[in-house]
């Protein structure tokens, strides 16, 4: 399914998609493939139901970078 009608949460912007050696910039028809790492900026509140969207999965996971933190 295309970003654009994916119906992403409001403040959630998806802004580039690395796929495999590509870098892609995400637009509203780029479409999430199994493996992507996905580049993505969301509000606070928006942020957890945003991170369960992107990995189609209920399972709450911490983020690799969350408000400009170090990765952990």
């Amino acid at each position: 399914m295309p970003l654009g009608a994916a119906g992403l949460p409001p403040g959630c912007i998806i802004v580039s998609v690395q796929r495999g050696e590509y870098l892609l910039f995400a637009a509203g028809s780029t479409t999430l493939e199994h493996g992507d790492f996905v580049s993505a900026l969301a509000s606070p509140t928006t942020a957890e139901a945003a991170r369960r969207m992107i990995r189609a999965t209920d399972q709450p996971k911490p983020p690799m970078v969350e408000r400009g933190s170090q990765m952990v």
